[in-house]
């Protein structure tokens, strides 16, 4: 359990960080969003690892998922699109790890309610990125 606090804490460190870079942006006269990237990377990075040693090996990939769900929520509430593409990466990370790992382990029943929630989760996000780009491009409708 000490390894898991530490994952989390690493996680919570990353994005904590990340965000007050870009809260305070302005007063550390921050030239470039590289370090930014970079914490919001090392974030991305320890919660796949964390969310890996966290749960039992059947509900990585939905741990996963739901991590992703929840950025997308977080970039909705604070207009961010930085985690928007994160999002999209444990949503790719999830879809690796499904096909090349959880495909060999799970029984059928599992393995057709994940494959049936990735795919609701990207049709939604579809939807919801084509309302956007149209109504980004006319904006008068």
């Amino acid at each position: 359990t000490n390894f898991i606090l530490t994952d989390f804490t690493f996680v919570l460190v990353a994005f904590i960080t990340a965000r007050v870079l870009n809260w305070k942006k302005q007063r550390l006269t921050l030239q470039t969003e590289l370090i930014r990237n970079l914490y919001l990377i090392a974030g991305f990075t320890m919660t796949l690892i964390a969310l890996y040693n966290a749960v039992p090996e059947q509900y990585i990939t939905i741990s996963w998922i739901a991590a992703a769900l929840l950025l997308f929520l977080f970039s909705y509430i604070i207009k961010n699109t930085k985690y928007r593409w994160l999002a999209i990466a444990f949503i790719i990370a999830s879809t690796i790890h499904l096909v090349l790992i959880d495909m060999s382990k799970m029984n059928l029943i599992y393995r057709i309610l994940v494959f049936l929630l990735m795919a609701v989760i990207s049709i939604a996000i579809s939807i919801v990125y084509t309302r956007y780009f149209v109504k980004k491009k006319n904006p008068d409708e």
